[in-house]
């Protein structure tokens, strides 16, 4: 099974979201230290377009879980 964390963010002047997924994150993250994370990395962040990151709008755990066939 793969665990990775997505969080989602607004971009200035509108339109699409953009998202950045961690690959290995911690089990268990509680909301507010999600928000403190993301809000030292939004000064960084820019979209293909140049848009800067605004807020963080969504954070999500994917759980993946492959099964063999053959």
């Amino acid at each position: 099974m793969t665990k990775k964390l997505k969080l989602t963010f607004s971009v200035e002047g509108g339109g699409t979201d953009m998202s950045v997924t961690l690959s290995s994150p911690k089990d268990a993250l509680e909301a507010d230290a999600i928000q403190t994370a993301a809000s030292s990395i939004v000064p960084v962040l820019e979209n293909a377009s140049g848009k800067a990151a605004v807020a963080l709008t969504g954070a999500m755990y994917i759980t993946t879980t492959e099964d063999a066939v053959i």
